[in-house]
């Protein structure tokens, strides 16, 4: 076991949220899980490895709450991980050497509809790490950081590229839909028009 904490931000993923974390809990200290109002067996399956999860109003972005969730782990070193993704073993018996060097974020390959050219930011030290609010996970003092390629193993994400946009992009639609509610206000109502097709005519 080594001293990284694992953040990882979901709503409704209790398809994949337990083979994930037994893979990784032989490897790491603890899990830091912020749930965005699931409506599914997420949470429940989470409380079984952690009492680290908390409840948070859901939003759109991709890396909103890491902040929060680096700021609740106990560990310098975290490890973003989504339920959706699976890690080689080899990937995983690094972690404690690559710790121990001299860096602050650690990129892995992604391997997503068959292409592992793709490298990810998944390992930092907290207190050097500030990331931008943004659909993108982009570190915004990246100039400042000794970034490290890992070369060996990789990451596979189970779900496409275009099943990955789809969700965000619904998710999103639903958001927006909650903020404008249904009104005749230009130009608003076009909004919700727009939003309502893209979750397939469903109301919120």
């Amino acid at each position: 076991m080594n001293f990284i904490s694992v953040l990882v931000i979901v709503h409704n993923e209790e398809e994949f949220i337990g083979d994930a974390f037994n893979l990784l809990k032989p490897y790491i200290d603890e899990f830091v899980v912020i749930d965005q109002e699931s409506t599914d067996k997420t949470v429940e399956i989470a409380r079984q490895f952690t009492d680290k999860v908390y409840l948070f109003p859901k939003v759109y972005y991709q890396m909103a709450y890491i902040h929060e969730a680096a700021l609740m782990a106990r560990n310098e070193w975290v490890l973003k991980c989504d339920p959706d993704e699976r890690w080689d073993t080899k990937l995983l018996e690094m972690l404690g050497d690559l710790i121990m060097q001299d860096y602050d974020v650690f990129r892995f390959r992604m391997l997503c509809d068959g292409d592992d050219k793709t490298f990810v930011q998944r390992l930092w030290r907290k207190s050097k790490v500030i990331w931008t609010d943004s659909y993108d996970p982009l570190i915004y003092n990246a100039d400042k950081l000794k970034i490290f390629d890992v070369q060996e193993g990789k990451i596979e994400n189970l779900r496409s590229r275009t099943s990955a946009m789809d969700r965000y992009r619904r998710e999103g639609a639903r958001r927006l839909i909650e903020r404008y509610g249904d009104t005749n206000v230009e130009p608003y109502k076009n909004y919700v028009k727009y939003y309502k097709e893209i979750v397939g005519g469903m109301s919120v």
